[in-house]
C-alpha cells in the first residue's frame, strides 16, 4: 500500500492536511461513513470525534 493510501496527510503542506480534513468530517456527516486514521499530528487529533493515543504500545483514550 501506498504512503499516500496509509498516510493520507502525511506529505502535505498544513493548510492542505487541514482541507482533507475538513473532507473527511464532510464525507462523515454527508454520506454517514466512518473514517479511521493514524496520524502524528496533534493539529489533527483535535479534528477528530473520537481520539485513541498509543504509548508504550498500549491503547488508550
Amino acid at each position: 500500500m501506498s504512503d499516500s493510501v496509509t498516510l493520507p496527510t502525511g506529505a502535505l503542506d498544513t493548510n492542505t492536511g487541514l482541507a482533507v480534513m475538513h473532507l473527511f468530517k464532510e464525507l462523515i456527516e454527508k454520506e454517514n461513513v466512518t473514517i479511521v486514521m493514524t496520524t502524528h499530528d496533534t493539529n489533527l487529533m483535535e479534528l477528530g470525534d473520537v481520539v485513541y493515543e498509543m504509548e508504550d504500545g498500549m491503547i488508550g483514550r
